[in-house]
């Protein structure tokens, strides 16, 4: 019966390690502690950038932009951003042209989702265009390798808490079981 039990958790365990590698991660919203550093000029604006990771790995990226105008230095709502990155030796954009969309959170943000495939030095032209006018910022970032370490300690910390709450479950269960097994009253003649 213990070994039954025992093999039970393992395959939950199992199915669920499964399930979450086998998912991909996705980079949905900017967040919060974005740290925008890099500035560029685009004709009457100034962008900034800010990715997700920070550094930029391979991978799923998050890649945010802020506008500002340069005369009253406010943040730019409703522009249209378009977006091409070119990585490594790339003669074609690797990404884009796309547009950024407006957070739907907080409209002063434009987000892209993307891919990137390969690590190196990436050139993303960010075209802004707006009330005041149009402009284009070049940013140059450097891309690098994903460490398979972080993957790893994750998976470690996912497993170990999976199983202290299949353990801490069982013994709840165990416990709350005890004494209420079925009892038979005699009768009396």
């Amino acid at each position: 019966m213990v070994v039954k039990s025992i093999l039970s958790g393992l395959i939950s365990v199992a199915i669920i390690v499964a399930m979450a590698t086998a998912l991909p991660a996705t980079v949905y919203s900017h967040g919060e502690g974005m740290d925008f550093k890099n500035r560029e000029f685009a004709g009457p604006y100034e962008v900034a950038i800010g990715t997700a990771p920070d550094p930029l790995t391979v991978g799923k990226v998050l890649v945010s932009f802020v506008v500002i105008e340069m005369t009253t230095r406010t943040v730019v709502l409703g522009a249209d951003i378009t977006v091409t990155a070119s990585g490594p030796d790339a003669r074609i954009p690797d990404i884009g042209p796309a547009l950024a969309i407006e957070d739907p959170t907080d409209p002063s943000f434009y987000d892209l989702n993307a891919t990137i495939d390969r690590k190196g030095e990436w050139t993303f032209d960010v075209a802004v265009s707006a009330g005041p006018g149009e402009g284009t910022a070049t940013f140059v970032l450097d891309v690098t390798q994903s460490s398979p370490v972080t993957a790893i300690i994750t998976l470690v910390a996912v497993l170990v808490i999976v199983a202290a709450i299949g353990i801490a479950l069982r013994m709840f269960l165990k416990e709350r079981g005890k004494g209420q097994g079925v009892k038979r009253r005699r009768r009396s003649a």
